[in-house]
């Protein structure tokens, strides 16, 4: 084992790649003794802040102020990034699931050894009379079909779903060149389904995505639902491109979210969205209210096949917990994409082609009529090569535009009130934007 005093040993504490735990301050860390420090997960944010990671605790020394990593770190993921996981000094962290930091009302412990399950109750709260619910299932309704025999034709209607598992220690995956990591799970999952519907739900406390439409999908529509403190995202549609070839068509298509209140989301997880899309064609996100999260109010998470109508959302009160994003948040990093040209410094490299970027943004994806409301940071932030973008008749309030390298993208007649940056050209190549106007009203 690696000598953890500090300075013995720099990469042990925030290594590039997979960090093997931290060294903590013990004038402000517990003074508590934990019996069973393997039994504990810590939650602790990435370096940059773009979202947190979660990690099983391996052990602790007290000699040495450290704390080990067991399994974990997979929540997030940059394939272009040698250290998606990192972490830094000023990693904001917790740890859950000690025995001995039972302290404050509310909190729980279950002792898996005994079967018993500790419980400090609030004041007022009669245990005698109390309804106590464990979770068990992290899915409560699987639609499982394929491309030639897919499920179709079924709507869930007005079911109160709640309380499932957490999922931030299931497997995740990559599954396109952002910065994003999803677990391909929800209390909802269409995996081949053609014609279904979810519709006037309270996804009400899930442990992890609460309706994760995945791969081969055609015409699913989730409308009317209300999502409240989900451990995850509220509703991500996902396919893979690595899948798709031939008549394999594992991608969502002609899918809709519309009409769905979504707040207060990612107890868990912080890099989330309440509309995530990556890997997709032609999905509407339309007339949506999202509000209290993390990090994206809608993201897409990569500009494969296009074609989405984002439109008439109304979306307020994101990146709470992260940075470095806006409400509407969109990347490229296609096959034309260079980390080179996005992330080097300024030199000749930025001047070079952005090649044909319709190969992959085959479809413009159309973003109008939204109404974007932030304190500061960007309203819509078109990140690394996002491209093939008409973006018109928006209004956003304390936030604008930022347009990173890319190409065809028109944004014109929108309305920027107060913004704490204006629109912008944050890197840009010589062939950026084919046709761009901002208009300040």
């Amino acid at each position: 084992m690696p000598d953890p005093r500090p300075g013995a040993n720099d990469d042990m504490t925030f290594s590039g790649g997979a960090p093997r735990g931290i060294l903590f301050d013990p004038k402000t860390f517990t003074q508590k003794t934990w019996a069973r420090p393997e039994e504990a997960v810590i939650h602790i944010f990435q370096a940059w802040d773009w979202g947190n990671l979660q990690w099983r605790v391996k052990a602790i020394d007290r000699s040495a102020n450290a704390l080990w990593f067991g399994e974990g770190g997979f929540q997030m993921g940059a394939k272009y990034d040698s250290d998606p996981a990192r972490i830094d000094q000023d990693s904001r962290f917790y740890v859950e699931g000690v025995f001995e930091e039972l302290d404050a009302p509310g909190e729980w412990y279950l002792d898996v050894r005994e079967g018993v399950l500790y419980f400090l109750p609030p004041a007022g709260l009669d245990l005698s009379t109390a309804k106590v619910e464990v979770p068990i299932l992290e899915e409560v309704v699987r639609f499982a079909g394929s491309l030639d025999r897919a499920v179709e034709g079924i709507t869930i209607d007005g079911f109160r779903i709640a309380h499932t598992a957490s999922t931030f220690l299931a497997s995740y995956d990559v599954p396109s060149l952002s910065d994003w990591a999803v677990h391909r799970g929800g209390a909802v999952l269409f995996d081949g389904a053609r014609g279904c519907a979810v519709k006037n739900c309270w996804f009400d406390a899930v442990g992890g995505n609460a309706v994760f439409v995945n791969n081969y999908n055609r015409d699913v529509a989730v409308t009317g639902c209300k999502f409240t403190e989900t451990g995850d995202s509220a509703v991500c549609l996902v396919g893979s491109l690595g899948l798709t070839n031939g008549t394999r068509r594992n991608f969502p298509y002609e899918c809709t979210v519309s009409n769905n209140l979504i707040h207060d989301c990612g107890v868990f997880g912080k890099q989330i969205a309440g509309i995530y899309i990556s890997r997709a064609k032609r999905i509407t996100a339309a007339h949506n209210t999202i509000f209290n999260m993390p990090r994206a109010g809608i993201c897409i998470g990569d500009g494969t096949w296009g074609g989405h109508v984002i439109e008439y959302n109304h979306i307020h009160d994101t990146v709470r917990e992260t940075g470095d994003h806006g409400p509407f948040n969109a990347w490229g990093r296609e096959r034309f994409w260079s980390l080179t040209q996005s992330h080097s410094p300024y030199s000749r490299a930025r001047s070079l082609e952005a090649g044909d970027v319709k190969i992959d943004a085959m479809e413009t994806v159309i973003v109008r009529n939204n109404y974007f409301e932030e304190r500061s940071g960007w309203g819509l932030d078109m990140d690394d090569g996002a491209s093939n973008y008409h973006i018109y008749n928006n209004i956003s309030k304390g936030v604008s535009v930022k347009l990173r390298e890319g190409a065809y993208r028109t944004v014109e007649n929108n309305i920027w009130v107060d913004s704490a940056v204006a629109p912008c050209f944050h890197v840009g190549k010589r062939t950026t934007t084919t046709a761009t106007s901002i208009t300040l009203q």
